[in-house]
């Protein structure tokens, strides 16, 4: 899994993705779209997003200080964080389901007894 994230990053690093050819330069980017919305600030709040997504401390408390030199707003901040935490908890709650399922398929004696005892 992280060699796959690794060569991901690479290639887009090298601005490929699955061999197809994405973009020259930042030039070329900026003449197809001067008015980006991929600011100082939008960059640091998708740098907060990534650091609690990764359980990074340190991250976190550096691109925070950063948003907050930037004059990113309180809300903006809230808004990302609680975005965050939506994507992250996502697939916690998923794979809970998941062995729920796999709990119950495997016992099913077991589980209909449990219900029954309550």
């Amino acid at each position: 899994m992280v060699d796959c994230i690794i060569l991901y990053f690479d290639n887009w690093l090298n601005n490929e993705i699955d061999g197809e050819y994405i973009m020259n330069s930042a030039a070329e980017r900026d003449k197809k779209s001067p008015e980006s919305i991929f600011t100082e600030q939008v960059k640091e709040l998708v740098a907060i997003g990534a650091a609690i997504a990764s359980n990074c401390e340190t991250c976190f408390k550096y691109h925070f200080d950063k948003d907050r030199k930037l004059a990113v707003s309180s809300e903006d901040l809230a808004l990302a964080v609680e975005t965050v935490k939506m994507v992250k908890a996502s697939p916690a709650q998923a794979i809970v389901l998941l062995a729920d399922k796999y709990q119950k398929a495997r016992n099913p004696i077991s589980s209909k007894n449990k219900v029954r005892n309550k």
